[in-house]
């Protein structure tokens, strides 16, 4: 039980140790505004023995902070430490804070079957959650050429040369360029058209929110100079109206990439999810996904292998198409894996032109993004 509900790693160089989300909530209602009750402040009724004691720098929060059944700030018991409070011992039981306090107080709920983890000086909190995470893009991302930090075309085209000479044939795909780190210019299908002129070659942007692509892969796209650009997206074009290469936002959905066995997408996922839980993630809202991910996710949360929770947001092509019929999943506090809602886009990204603007872009007159 203390790997589903415990998740250790780096923050800034400092110990630190993350609560599972689940007990994210019941730790804010660890106190008692106004109990005289001598000994540990409880949550739960009757006093029971706890499954798990935790000793450390409880976090609890700090004045004005959230309330949920009393306020986390006036925890008795609780040290000031600036603005924040801290205690040194937590007991849970039944997937609850039952108790939180000094270790002497918290002592009368351990029993013979109570498992006491001591981590001394190291800091513990509530579960570290990502609001915003793409799992099978970061778990897809180790299938693909990593462009990070390219600092040139030619570094591009030289990261692809190295994987094209172990892949003799198919699609090459890579992720996170960023023409801000060559000057600013969008890049073109010349550069890679020169390289690999007769295999389709795909590398999404940084942000996600754009791809560059050579000829090849424009003509499997179907993509010319009397192409529109669809509503919400954006064909670059030279001074003749031809397409150059990169597409922002909804023209991305005109590429027909290579579709994923479903083992590899639960492979992605997986792996992702471990990588998470690694850095000391506990939870991830997971956006914009379809029908295959959401397999995966419940086929990962059924065996117990999803290393992190996961709160869904659907991609809005998958529910403009039905979803499959699916609604919202049942909220239950032990599960891994909950379909909660629907990511949709209001414009794009800084970065690859596509965010809605009052004004013109500064490096691109009268451009003021996609809606």
């Amino acid at each position: 039980m203390a790997s589903r509900i415990l998740a250790s790693g780096m923050l800034l160089r400092r110990r630190f140790l993350a609560l599972a989300p689940a007990f994210s909530t019941s730790l804010l209602s660890c106190a008692s505004p106004g109990s005289q009750r001598r000994g540990p402040v409880q949550t739960g009724e009757p006093p029971r023995h706890a499954e798990l004691i935790v000793h450390g720098r409880i976090y609890l929060g700090g004045p004005g902070g959230h309330q949920h059944g009393g306020s986390f700030a006036n925890a008795r018991n609780a040290r000031d430490v600036g603005e924040a409070r801290f205690v040194e011992a937590l007991a849970i039981a039944d997937g609850a804070v039952l108790a939180c306090g000094t270790r002497e107080q918290l002592a009368s709920l351990r029993g013979p079957d109570t498992r006491v983890f001591d981590w001394r000086d190291a800091t513990v909190l509530p579960g570290l959650v990502d609001a915003h995470a793409h799992l099978l893009g970061l778990g897809r991302g180790a299938d693909m050429v990593d462009l990070r930090g390219a600092s040139s075309i030619a570094e591009v085209v030289e990261r692809l040369r190295a994987r094209a000479a172990d892949q003799a044939e198919g699609w090459l795909l890579g992720r996170s360029w960023d023409q801000n780190l060559w000057g600013g210019a969008m890049p073109t299908t010349a550069e890679l058209d020169a390289a690999f002129p007769d295999r389709p070659v795909w590398l999404l942007r940084v942000d996600g929110h754009a791809g560059w692509g050579n000829s090849k892969l424009l003509e499997l796209a179907g993509i010319t100079a009397e192409t529109a650009n669809p509503e919400g997206g954006e064909i670059l074009r030279d001074t003749a109206g031809a397409a150059t290469g990169v597409l922002i936002d909804a023209a991305m959905d005109r590429v027909p990439e290579p579709e994923a066995g479903p083992g590899e997408v639960e492979r992605w996922l997986a792996q992702a999810a471990r990588e998470a839980a690694r850095v000391g993630l506990t939870g991830v809202h997971e956006m914009g996904y379809g029908a295959a991910a959401h397999a995966a996710f419940e086929g990962l949360a059924a065996a117990g292998e999803l290393a992190v929770r996961v709160h869904g947001y659907a991609a809005e092509s998958w529910f403009l198409a039905g979803h499959d019929g699916l609604g919202p999943s049942p909220r239950a506090p032990a599960a891994t894996y909950t379909l909660v809602g629907v990511k949709a886009y209001a414009d794009g990204a800084l970065g690859s032109r596509g965010a809605a603007l009052l004004a013109d872009y500064s490096d691109r007159a009268g451009h003021r993004g996609a809606l």
